[in-house]
């Protein structure tokens, strides 16, 4: 997923959660995204542009995405930690926030 920093009024920012309301691939339980801090280094442009961030997208299903409304994305994370949930893993289970 690529865009500029603010498409359509959505600011893509760490923590930002990108809802598409529709699965992500065929037969996905994934209908959204949670961004965060990517381990890759922004990227400079020349001045006077500011650098580009680069996030991390973690897809997550309806039910995630309702659990980081509510608490917002750190309760996520710390659940799917608690939990062992590789978010990596495109078969991975849903998870119900604790």
């Amino acid at each position: 997923m690529a865009a500029a920093p603010a498409v359509e009024g959505l600011m893509l920012t760490p923590d930002a959660l990108v809802d598409l309301e529709t699965p992500l691939w065929e037969s996905a339980p994934f209908t959204a995204f949670l961004l965060g801090v990517s381990d890759i280094d922004d990227v400079p442009l020349v001045d006077p542009l500011p650098p580009v961030q680069v996030l991390s997208a973690t897809p997550i299903t309806a039910t995630e995405a309702a659990w980081v409304r509510l608490k917002g994305a750190d309760a996520m994370r710390e659940t799917w930690e608690q939990d062992g949930v590789d978010v990596r893993d495109p078969h991975r289970r849903a998870v119900g926030p604790h």
